[in-house]
């Protein structure tokens, strides 16, 4: 083969090429759900791509492929495979540094990005960061393997309220090592041709950080998973019929808090036991003895099995359940089906999540989806997004403290049966249809605000 031809095959190979930079592309969380419902997307509507990942350890496709397709339900067919390519790089362990974590894994992704775009083939057209390593997207703009350059960013690193506050509090080393890095940051942002963030909470975050009117960032929320539910299921009669539950879904890790969950029902239940003995009619204080019976919190979650810290969290909620005698109320469902899952959210009543600041909270959304009524922490993509009023309409409820979440619980489950609650109920179903969308409109959307179609160029 001629010189002539060898660059006209490699400019052509590059030129169908995309690259998604996402290290931990083998986990199976939000982030990476939003990563391959891109990539399902891109194959399916641009029959001339190819698809490269690139990733901080060795992958056999197939197998990651098959886990995609059980976890999310995003399938790929043999000719889909055959156009994706999983590069492990060998700086990629440079992302899973711990010493000052801030700085040193993104230098690291940096130092992992310039492998990629000068040392792994093919080179891309399109470089696409997915995971939150917003300073590999300099290299990305700076090197001349690259022609477009976006990312989709899950939440902000650091935040304007959390410099100011080791200002005010005297700490100078942390203001500046969080001030120094948000210039940094910045710049990162600034290489990128697009960007695009999950949520109107995040965008706020960076639009307080940068103070930039120029820096023009988009919003489109995740995708949620839209199970094939009868709309029969969702009318009042049936939802009546559900079973006295109550469910959250997290990964078990601290800061959801599932410990507050468990706390918070506790309390209700002793309230409960209070407004029995309280009635005065004889009907009433049977109901409320007939909802107690049945009443149950279920905790769903995946353990992340290869963590330990994860796993001693979840022996120290075991401890506490068994610690208030709680063995026969309140059950850890950990690393169920996805099929298993939807049976438990939808014979449940109630959905309580209680991580504070969350930056967007796809569960939350899936809650709604699933005719629960739901109560979330007052703050992050809960409270700006996804909770917020629906054409002036109530779709769901928020706390900022434990005695909120008891107070609005305790009034969810023995009231439920109310026509109030039931109008919320039908809100939420109506909101959550037209604000979320599931995962193969999500990839199309995403797609066009990345601006990544080979068809348009």
């Amino acid at each position: 083969m001629s010189i002539f031809k060898r660059l006209s095959a490699w400019n052509e190979k590059r030129n169908n090429t995309i690259a998604f930079f996402h290290p931990q592309c083998g986990n199976l969380g939000g982030g990476e759900k939003v990563l391959w419902c891109i990539v399902s997307e891109t194959l399916k509507s641009d029959p001339i791509a190819r698809v490269v990942i690139y990733s901080d350890r060795k992958i056999c496709k197939e197998k990651l492929l098959r886990d995609v397709d059980c976890v999310f339900k995003i399938g790929f067919d043999s000719k889909e495979v055959d156009r994706i390519e999983i590069v492990k790089l060998r700086l990629g362990f440079l992302t899973r540094l711990s010493f000052f974590k801030l700085w040193s894994v993104n230098f690291g992704a940096m130092i992992a990005s310039i492998e990629a775009l000068l040392l792994s083939w093919p080179f891309p057209k399109f470089f696409v960061e997915t995971a939150g390593y917003s300073f590999s997207l300099i290299p990305a703009r700076i090197l001349p393997t690259t022609k477009h350059v976006s990312t989709y960013i899950h939440y902000p690193q650091v935040r304007k309220d959390r410099i100011d506050e080791a200002r005010k509090r005297g700490n100078y080393l942390r203001y500046l090592y969080l001030k120094s890095f948000s210039i940094i940051y910045y710049l990162s942002f600034k290489s990128a041709h697009k960007v695009v963030v999950n949520s109107n909470w995040t965008r706020c975050r960076f639009e307080e950080l940068f103070v930039d009117k120029k820096l023009n960032i988009q919003v489109c929320y995740p995708p949620i998973f839209k199970y094939k539910i009868n709309k029969e299921e969702l009318s009042e009669v049936n939802l009546k019929k559900r079973d006295e539950t109550v469910v959250s879904l997290a990964q078990f890790r601290p800061e959801k808090n599932q410990m507050l969950q468990i706390k918070i029902f506790h309390q209700v239940l002793k309230r409960i036991s209070a407004l029995i003995e309280e009635a005065s009619e004889e009907d009433e204080k049977l109901r409320l003895i007939n909802k107690q019976t049945k009443l149950k919190l279920k905790i769903c979650g995946t353990s992340q099995k290869s963590n330990p810290e994860y796993l001693k969290y979840i022996d120290s909620l075991n401890e506490l359940i068994e610690r208030e005698g709680l063995q026969d109320r309140v059950e850890l469902v950990i690393d169920s089906t996805i099929d298993d899952l939807n049976t438990i959210l939808s014979t449940s009543r109630i959905a309580i999540h209680t991580m504070e600041e969350e930056h967007f909270g796809i569960c939350v959304a899936e809650f709604l989806y699933f005719g629960l009524l739901t109560i979330s922490h007052k703050s992050g993509g809960p409270e700006t997004d996804i909770l917020k009023p629906y054409n002036n309409k109530q779709i769901g409820f928020l706390a900022s403290n434990f005695e909120e979440y008891v107070e609005i619980l305790l009034n969810l489950i023995v009231n439920y049966e109310s026509s109030p609650f039931q109008k919320v109920l039908s809100d939420a179903q109506e909101a959550v249809e037209n604000r979320f969308q599931d995962n193969v409109s999500f990839g199309k959307t995403c797609r066009e605000v990345l601006d990544i179609s080979f068809l348009q160029t």
